[in-house]
């Protein structure tokens, strides 16, 4: 009977300070948040994507979400090309 009294008392305290522990580990795990350009999701920067982009790096929540915005700038960058070959133009 004594036996298993200190046995419970053993796994009691056993199972609070493990619960400690794994807080305290998960608080160590923090890292600086990031925001997608695409989506505007907020990420923890080990987590995301990185693309290098004309020379500056953005972060990315996934493989579309970055595709998504690199095919959004060369769109923009056709327009602005047709929009100087317009003014040249006139």
């Amino acid at each position: 009977m004594i036996g298993f009294l200190v046995w419970l008392v053993y796994r009691t305290l056993k199972g609070i300070f493990s619960v400690k522990k794994e807080q305290g580990s998960v608080n160590e795990q923090i890292s600086e948040m990031v925001q997608d350009p695409s989506c505007l999701t907020f990420i923890p920067k080990t987590d995301a994507r990185r693309r290098v982009i004309n020379g500056k790096t953005y972060y990315f929540c996934s493989d579309e979400c970055a595709a998504r915005f690199e095919k959004a700038g060369k769109v923009r960058e056709q327009i602005s090309i047709n929009d100087n070959k317009q003014q040249e133009d006139l």
